[in-house]
């Protein structure tokens, strides 16, 4: 009965009667008027004829009705068949109804439903892009190594892949829906959203994770749509690096100053009528020889640490003997060593065979009792300890040194990093040994570490591989 609510189907029908009614009523009015004027039996005979005029004219009122409710009925199919978004099942039923009817109705309906089709066709095609698209997206965003937080202009977090939930410690998956400001408690990150959304421009930040210490430069951009895209990058190793790039400059300035500065005050003493004293002349010169050779030494390292990052030293791989290597360490620093009346020896295995580089392992032991032997005080002892193990062999170079603080375990590697750098300067160290040891291990597949507390001694030790 939906064609009683089609606003055509009253006009067509509303239009027929008033004009048909009309007509005939005036019509019928009049005959009866003159027939009554004329014969009273006429004029009854009108009247009924009125009546039977009437009851057919309604008749086909009703007739007209329904022909016309049938086609507004159809109408409303057509009408309904291409409405937007409409179910593509119910739109080609309705037409599929009309189709085999054998007048104009028919053809429209095979037209309309041409037009159905391609439109669902374009619809599918459509839909299949922008959920390819989505999904490409989607991938795309959750591979990235920077964190991106999609928000609405209500702060409701839309979107947040892998690496933000890693960086903030989110829960993957239970991100989306909840507010920016309960899933992420930190006040930088709210500060800026709200930049972001109030002020209309990108906000940038740098802030520290107190958990698991790490550094973000944040950036949150507002979008047109409403709401903004927040970009975290964690800036952790980068800091590092500059942290240690500005130490590396100011220990090369340290360490060419000090030599330096003693070089140029002996030659100015000597210019200035010390070499007429021979004696005075001969310590000058002799202190000019030792800040010169601290000199060479250093830029040696830096020339060996230079060639072992960029790659350029070639290292060959075989059994290497360590204990020969040890023996002819100890015998090259034994002089140093019995001047401060320090015990120097090798102990453990007669024979341990690792597979590195030779030169490499020679330079490591030589740098790790080097190492030791400065900073061990006088009637302390350096040991080299061999020890033979299923997997791996170790070298341990123990002391009965200072030690080393517990903080400083990780930066003793650094080059030109010293615990203690004035008592370091004066058993002329240069800071670069153990960073030498560090790089030469890496480069032969060696694994370094130390054992050691402030006042207790320190042990350094290297396991090598025994097999390929």
């Amino acid at each position: 009965m939906n064609w009683l609510k089609s606003p055509l189907f009253w006009k067509i029908t509303g239009t027929y009667a008033v004009l048909s009614g009309v007509g005939l009523v005036g019509l019928l009015v009049t005959i009866s008027g003159r027939a009554t004027d004329a014969d009273p039996a006429s004029g009854a005979i009108a009247q009924a004829g009125v009546s039977a005029a009437i009851t057919v004219y309604i008749l086909a009122l009703m007739a007209v009705a329904i022909v016309t409710a049938g086609l507004t009925s159809h109408l409303a199919s057509l009408v309904t068949s291409t409405r937007p978004y409409q179910d593509p099942v119910i739109a080609s039923n309705l037409l599929t109804r009309l189709v085999g009817r054998n007048d104009e109705l028919s053809t429209l309906a095979e037209r309309l439903q041409e037009f159905v089709t391609d439109r669902n066709e374009a619809s599918k095609s459509s839909i299949t892009r922008l959920v390819v698209s989505s999904e490409r997206l989607n991938t795309v965003l959750q591979a990235m190594t920077e964190g991106v937080i999609a928000i609405d202009e209500k702060e409701s977090i839309q979107f947040a892949n892998h690496a933000v939930c890693r960086m903030l410690e989110l829960s993957a998956g239970r991100v989306e829906g909840r507010l920016i400001f309960e899933a992420v408690r930190n006040t930088h990150v709210h500060d800026a959203v709200r930049q972001a959304l109030t002020e209309g421009r990108t906000t940038t930040v740098e802030f520290k994770v107190p958990r698991n210490e790490s550094r973000l430069a944040l950036a949150a951009t507002p979008i047109d749509s409403g709401g903004a895209v927040l970009v975290l990058a964690d800036v952790t190793e980068m800091r590092k690096l500059e942290a240690m790039r500005r130490d590396f400059v100011s220990g090369v300035s340290h360490e060419l100053k000090t030599p330096l500065t003693v070089i140029q005050a002996c030659t100015e003493t000597l210019l200035h009528g010390a070499m007429e004293d021979r004696a005075a002349a001969e310590r000058f010169l002799v202190q000019i020889e030792e800040q010169a050779d601290r000199l060479l030494q250093l830029i040696i390292g830096m020339m060996q640490l230079a060639r072992l990052e960029s790659g350029e030293q070639i290292f060959h791989k075989e059994a290497v003997d360590l204990r020969p290597i040890s023996d002819k360490a100890v015998s090259l620093m034994q002089t140093v060593a019995d001047s401060r009346s320090i015990n120097l020896q090798v102990r453990g295995v007669e024979e341990l065979f690792v597979l590195s580089d030779h030169q490499a392992t020679r330079t490591i032991v030589d740098n790790l009792v080097d190492n030791a032997l400065k900073y061990t005080p006088e009637g302390g002892s350096v040991t080299l300890e061999l020890i033979e193990e299923p997997s791996q062999n170790t070298l341990k170079v123990i002391d009965t040194g200072q030690g080393i603080p517990e903080g400083d375990h990780e930066r003793v590697f650094e080059r030109f990093y010293r615990v203690e750098r004035d008592r370091s300067s004066e058993t002329g160290g240069t800071g670069m040994g153990l960073a030498i040891v560090k790089h030469l291990c890496q480069a032969v597949g060696a694994d370094v570490t130390l054992e050691s507390q402030q006042g207790a001694g320190t042990t350094f030790s290297v396991t090598f591989p025994i097999t390929e």
